[in-house]
């Protein structure tokens, strides 16, 4: 059994860190415009993570995952409201928050430690076949990894910098794996705790790509540009169709 889960844990980390590598694998500096379409395709994966998987499986565990939604985006919207924005690493870059980008990171931070504590939990409550628990894994993290490390990408503006913030994540992810072995008691309590993240996080996704991203998509007035976004919901779409 710990075998098992320190296999199936292993398979999460290396399907987040696919995304990732992806977008930084690239040996020459990713210009302005690449940088932008990359963000562009992030907003379609968030908003679709959120549409499709995230909100979804929180109401299915808890009816009032609702107001731990709206409760994410008014958080955003108010922390928004109250600070200058900042200009990433170009002059010619878009406005994003500051602290849009530590609350992020801080929410993205919760959501890993609670998936890989509930990626692990799946051998304290159900049984599962590997093959299954394995494809599940890989289709759902390649496109939030991917995701996640293209908005990093692009407020970061620096591939250390992102490989350390993802190096923070995995950790994260790891802590939950590991206490996850010894603190499951409550199956009750730990699926309400799950449905208050993926809530909280599906508020932040959703905000992220509505708010800060889908206004610059509009102002840049390029079809070519809207096709991203348009890309990236369609990849979790297929996804989901695949896994469901």
């Amino acid at each position: 059994m710990i075998w098992s889960i320190i296999f199936v844990s292993l398979i999460s980390i290396v399907c987040v860190l696919v995304g990732p590598l992806v977008v930084l694998s690239g040996k020459v500096m990713i210009s302005e415009l690449t940088n932008l379409r990359i963000i562009f395709l992030s907003a379609g994966l968030f908003l679709a993570l959120a549409t499709t998987d995230l909100l979804p499986e929180a109401f299915e565990i808890n009816p009032h995952a609702g107001i731990y939604f709206a409760l994410g985006i008014m958080a955003l919207f108010l922390i928004n409201g109250s600070h200058n924005h900042c200009y990433i690493h170009s002059v010619h870059s878009a406005p994003i928050n500051k602290n849009t980008f530590r609350t992020f990171f801080a929410i993205i931070l919760l959501h890993s430690f609670f998936d890989g504590f509930s990626v692990i939990s799946l051998f304290h409550i159900e049984t599962y076949t590997s093959i299954a628990v394995l494809i599940s894994i890989m289709l759902h993290k390649f496109p939030e990894g991917l995701a996640v490390a293209s908005f990093l990408f692009f407020m970061l503006g620096n591939k250390r910098k992102v490989l350390i913030s993802l190096s923070i994540i995995i950790c994260s992810n790891i802590l939950g794996s590991v206490l996850s072995i010894f603190l499951i008691q409550s199956v009750e309590m730990f699926q309400y705790n799950i449905s208050v993240i993926l809530s909280i996080t599906a508020g932040f996704f959703i905000f992220i790509s509505c708010v800060e991203i889908l206004p610059m998509l509009d102002k840049s007035q390029t079809t070519k540009n809207k096709f991203y976004f348009v890309l990236g919901f369609g990849i979790i779409l297929i996804l989901h169709g695949l896994l469901h």
